[in-house]
């Protein structure tokens, strides 16, 4: 991950923010989003459990964000 990072850009990576993005079936999915802390480009994302999302963004003082999110369900295959 941190080398195709630095494929894309010389500069240091950070954890740039995390948020909650939606809600399917009561389970809350996240995402983390890396990039250059100097421009705050969005340079990759991920997705993640919004318990360890919390965790790394009080872990290195990032920003947290959670939208309005909808009840979704799931449809069945």
């Amino acid at each position: 991950m941190w080398q195709r990072g630095r494929s894309i850009s010389k500069r240091d990576w950070t954890l740039l923010r995390v948020a909650v993005v939606s809600c399917v079936n009561d389970v809350y999915y996240g995402r983390l989003f890396f990039g250059d802390p100097e421009t705050q480009q969005v340079l990759w994302d991920c997705d993640v459990r919004p318990s360890d999302a919390t965790f790394l963004a009080l872990k290195v003082n990032s920003n947290t964000s959670a939208a309005e999110v909808q009840q979704q369900d799931a449809v069945a295959a």
